[in-house]
């Protein structure tokens, strides 16, 4: 049995604490904040209940085959709901200023996505007349690729070589991955065998122009390019092969967990618990020592990990460290120079991907004319992803896209009785100079909130507001050491994305492991507990070897 420290209990490393214990090894988890959840926590105000990141339940398969490792399911966990419509769709959205909630121009009537395929036909032939076969080949390669990289490219470390105890080499072949044959076995697999010719223009295109040329309609273009920003990054820059994100919402559907996305965290948090992880909250890690630890590792390995508690300096000597957290703080603030694997140099090329602001709002009184997801696209949807990656000193976009979470529509345990909770995000440059309380921000957060209020026919919603909390990317900065403020983590370009992401092996720190939406395979609350699955695949392999 070994010691293992995991630095962050968001999602990642609750998955891989719960894990490593269910292997028998003895865990502790640091987290520096007082809750648990990362990005993933909540947020309570009288009496309204906030999910302050992850909001939309999608790839229900991953989290229902992780409860499966512990015996038990994610219907016995969770209290899942379908939602009927995936989400209605504001189309030709704008921004009004404060004292005039009346826009000249007219709204188009919202529409209401469904994974219904019927529906969807009716939809694309109401925009663009003749489109529902072009539809039905869109979705139905969408699905064969969602396939081929739900089995063959998320639960491995593309056989990417490690060394191991011994100082063997080994190869992270992953749980239930491909290892180095991911795309030998695919072709085994007649269900994506036809898949792989297409494969290399998949990924040197972009999504954007593959949608382009398959569809006219502005607005059906969007309603398949908006998952994009699932990804933290622009289609014009995501590999067409990402078009399998439209799979999710449109085909499989959309859940909530009743109580919120925080009822995530909390089984997590009870499973590792079970297995007998311990988790210490207010323990902020300030470095990683190296040195010879427990005789096993060289002098190059992590010796002691050095925490600050409210009881004073911790300090562990474990015989693996994994971080779960922001890895390029992992790179730049915990690990000494002769350990680091990324250079500054190096992270200025990367690309941080999406930040977003936050309006989390209660509300006096229910706010007609939403559903449990809304999305307001702006006509400009170009210069408005454009404004958003426009780099690391952009301002906040103008035009901008907006979304809104309204689970009181499905849930009103969120609530108090008769009021509405609402989560607004707005994409926004990964810019960590941008911060609740400046007053040309809160005075955008003012137009974000009457823009919504005009299109849903609520002009006095900001009047009725009884709580309202703002996050900025240079809040998600401060609160979560995260690279220039992003709110995903780093954009799946082609250099960003499967192999090309960061191993959840370090490559240069024997006993080190990294977990989470830096490494494969990204960004999200699934990809999250894959890269758990994958760290603690390495680690079983690093054991032995």
């Amino acid at each position: 049995m070994s010691e293992i420290v995991v630095i962050g209990a968001g999602i990642a490393g609750l998955a891989t604490a719960a894990l490593a214990a269910q292997d028998g090894h003895d865990v502790t988890v640091l987290e520096r904040h007082d809750q648990i959840g990362g990005r993933a926590a909540t947020l309570e105000d009288d009496g309204f209940l906030f999910d302050t990141g992850p909001s939309w339940y999608l790839m229900p398969e991953v989290f229902d085959a992780f409860f499966r490792r512990f015996g038990t399911s994610a219907a016995q966990e969770l209290d899942l709901v379908d939602l009927p419509v995936s989400y209605r769709l504001f189309a030709g959205h704008r921004h009004v200023s404060a004292d005039d909630a009346s826009p000249a121009r007219p709204y188009s009537a919202p529409l209401e996505v469904s994974p219904d395929r019927d529906a969807l036909h009716a939809l694309a032939e109401s925009l663009e007349p003749g489109s529902s076969a072009a539809l039905d080949d869109y979705l139905d390669s969408a699905s064969r690729l969602y396939d081929l990289a739900s089995a063959h490219a998320l639960r491995t470390d593309f056989g990417r070589e490690h060394r191991g105890l011994g100082g063997a080499v080994g190869r992270v072949r992953s749980l239930g991955g491909l290892g180095a044959g991911v795309l030998a076995n695919a072709g085994r697999d007649p269900r994506t065998r036809a898949v792989l010719p297409q494969l290399p223009g998949l990924l040197t295109g972009s999504y954007r122009d593959f949608v382009h040329a398959r569809f006219r309609h502005p607005l059906l273009r969007q309603i398949l390019l908006y998952p994009s920003v699932f990804l933290a990054t622009d289609p014009a820059r995501t590999p067409a092969l990402y078009h399998l994100m439209s799979r999710m919402d449109l085909i499989d559907g959309v859940q909530y967990p009743r109580g919120g996305m925080g009822t995530i965290v909390d089984a997590f948090e009870r499973l590792a618990r079970a297995a007998g992880v311990r988790i210490r909250t207010g323990a902020d890690v300030l470095s990683l020592r190296p040195g010879r630890s427990h005789d096993r590792w060289p002098d190059h390995s992590i010796a002691e990990v050095v925490a600050r508690t409210a009881d004073g300096i911790l300090t562990l000597s474990p015989d693996w460290v994994v971080a779960a957290c922001d890895l390029h703080h992992l790179e730049t603030r915990l690990l000494p120079p002769g350990l680091v694997s990324v250079p500054a140099r190096v992270w200025e090329k990367r690309d941080p991907g999406m930040g977003a602001l936050t309006i989390m709002l209660g509300i006096e009184g229910r706010v007609p004319g939403l559903q449990h997801h809304n999305l307001f696209f702006t006509e400009e949807w170009g210069e408005n992803f454009a404004s958003v990656f426009g780099g690391r000193t952009a301002g906040p976009p103008e035009p901008a896209s907006t979304y809104v979470c309204a689970p009181t529509v499905t849930d009103d345990s969120v609530a108090p009785e008769g009021c509405e909770s609402l989560f607004i995000l707005v994409p926004f440059p990964a810019n960590p100079s941008l911060r609740a309380g400046q007053a040309a921000l809160e005075a955008y957060a003012d137009r974000v909130i009457d823009s919504v209020g005009a299109r849903v026919g609520t002009p006095d919603l900001r009047q009725r507001v009884r709580v309202r909390h703002v996050r900025a990317p240079g809040d998600f900065a401060r609160s979560f050491r995260a690279w220039s403020g992003t709110a995903l983590g780093p954009a799946h370009t082609l250099s960003q994305s499967a192999m090309f992401r960061d191993s959840v092996v370090s490559p240069r720190v024997p006993n080190l492991l990294r977990a989470g939406a830096f490494t494969a395979p990204g960004v999200g609350l699934p990809m999250c507990i894959m890269s758990a699955e994958n760290a603690i695949d390495a680690l079983r392999m690093l054991e032995v070897t």
